[in-house]
């Protein structure tokens, strides 16, 4: 499957003075990019990565991406979309010699011809001092670099460097992307109207944010939920948000059920926030346009114990033994067997009361 990188060039005069780290506490540009990708790699300050692989036709959404950066963040960065991080800092590069906000896009096959007329210098990865030797050389573009012979250029630039100068030049580049260990958070979003149902699209939320969570084999140790844009009907009305946030006792995976559960929680919750603070929501003097956020943080890998139990297929089960039976016995195997027991072994009049705690239980969680 074919790469799909872009990359982010802020200009220096967006850059803070701390290098790193300050770009990857920047909330509002980070959050951003975990909206499309959770493969985000920070090289330095202003110069950001994002693997859209996962993306089909990735390049389609680099307009809606810019806008959304610039919307966002304030910045007015340079973005460049290509086949490889290589082509991708190249086409960020060429997009910042425009007026800001800037993007460059190059189509997969056109990466030779898109280099052709770039100058070397713009490669961090080749030394200062084999850029000037080949100057020196009238070698200044990477359209020269292909055209001088493999082994002249060896001699000039070394083995190592010189092998780089004609990969690079072909828009060849292997080196993947650097995730961060540990995504800040993962996060989904939907807008609607006041007047429609908020708690659906809490739990069209949930089943989105599983998928995700399940792609990277996350688990969420709090959860936020966000209300944003509430407006009163009179003019000059603030536009404000509301969050509550949930930490349960152990991290959710990307569990659909145990997500709308957790859900319908946090909506209830706010829905009770929202009619302490506007006692006239129940007569409907409230309108305009919400946006309602759901965000796991803290995030964790999930534990593979907890989701896959090996157990033999139907057709080597011997002497009858049901699979539920397969199931307890595993289960009272791996923890407590007091813990673990057939609903049945209960009397009727405690069978309910269980039932019931359970029930309760795994709302808590």
């Amino acid at each position: 499957m074919m790469s799909q990188v872009a990359c982010i060039l802020l200009p220096h005069d967006s850059i803070p003075t701390a290098p790193k780290v300050a770009v990857q506490a920047d909330p509002s540009l980070l959050r951003t990019c975990l909206n499309y990708t959770e493969v985000v790699e920070v090289i330095q300050a202003g110069q950001i990565f994002l693997d859209l692989s996962r993306l089909p036709d990735s390049s389609t959404i680099m307009p809606t991406l810019l806008k959304e950066i610039v919307l966002t963040t304030g910045l007015r960065p340079a973005l460049g979309w290509g086949v490889n991080r290589w082509i991708a800092k190249m086409a960020a590069r060429q997009a910042s010699t425009r007026q800001l906000p800037a993007l460059t896009l190059v189509p997969p096959g056109h990466e030779a011809a898109f280099l052709k007329p770039l100058p070397i210098r713009w490669a961090e990865e080749i030394p200062e001092e084999v850029c000037r030797r080949l100057e020196q050389l009238g070698i200044h573009t990477w359209g020269q670099v292909s055209s001088v012979p493999a082994h002249y250029l060896l001699a000039q630039a070394g083995l190592e460097t010189g092998n780089r100068l004609l990969r690079l030049a072909q828009g060849e580049d292997l080196r993947p992307l650097q995730a961060l260990p540990n995504p800040p958070w993962i996060e989904v979003s939907q807008t609607g109207q006041f007047d429609s149902e908020i708690m659906p699209a809490a739990m069209e939320l949930a089943r989105s944010l599983a998928a995700r969570l399940a792609a990277g084999d996350w688990a969420a140790s709090q959860l936020a939920l966000t209300l944003t844009g509430l407006e009163r009907r009179k003019p000059g009305a603030n536009r404000k948000s509301h969050e509550v946030v949930l930490t349960p006792p152990t991290p959710i995976p990307g569990d659909s059920d145990r997500l709308h559960l957790t859900s319908r929680q946090l909506v209830t919750r706010l829905l009770n926030r929202l009619q302490r603070e506007y006692p006239e929501l129940g007569q409907g003097h409230l309108a305009g346009e919400w946006q309602l956020t759901l965000r796991a943080e803290r995030l964790v890998r999930a534990s593979r114990q907890q989701m896959r139990l090996s157990f033999g297929a139907r057709s080597q089960v011997q002497r009858g033994e049901k699979l539920p039976l397969q199931l307890v016995n595993f289960l009272q195997g791996r923890f407590d067997p007091g813990t673990i027991r057939l609903a049945g072994e209960y009397a009727p009049d405690r069978r309910e009361k269980v039932h019931q705690l359970l029930r309760e239980a795994y709302e808590l969680l």
